[in-house]
C-alpha cells in the first residue's frame, strides 16, 4: 500500500499505482498523487518507488511534475513548507502484507 500524500489528502482518494516496471535493475512502481486534485496545473504528479531485484526497497523520488505542483501550492499558501525531508519520510510510509498483517517497509537511510 502506498501512502496518501498532501495532494491526495485534499480530496477523497488514495495514491494509485499507474505503472510497474521490471528490468534487470529491479522494480519501479509509479504511484499517482495529483490527479483529481483542485488547483493542479501540472496534471499527473507521481512518486517513484524503486526496489531491488529481490524486492528490497532502494529509493523514493518525486517527478518533476510533483515538485512543480508542490511549488504551485506553496505559492497559493495551500502548503506552508518547501518540499523536503518531511515529504520523503511521508512517502516512505509504504506498507507490505506479510501474510498476517500490514507491516511498514524499511527504507535505507538517505544517501
Amino acid at each position: 500500500m502506498f501512502p496518501q500524500l498532501e495532494f491526495k489528502r485534499s480530496v477523497v482518494g488514495n495514491a494509485s499505482v499507474q505503472e510497474v516496471r521490471l528490468d534487470r535493475a529491479g522494480l519501479r512502481v509509479v504511484a499517482e498523487q495529483g490527479l483529481g486534485v483542485a488547483e493542479n496545473p501540472v496534471g499527473a504528479a507521481t512518486v517513484f518507488y524503486d526496489f531491488s531485484p529481490d524486492l528490497q526497497p532502494v529509493e523514493v523520488s518525486f517527478s518533476d511534475q510533483y515538485i512543480a505542483l508542490h511549488r504551485h501550492w506553496e505559492g497559493l499558501h495551500r502548503v506552508d513548507h518547501a518540499l523536503g525531508e518531511g515529504e520523503l519520510t511521508e512517502a516512505q510510509a509504504v506498507l507490505s502484507w506479510d501474510g498476517h498483517r500490514f507491516q511498514p517497509v524499511a527504507w535505507p537511510a538517505a544517501r
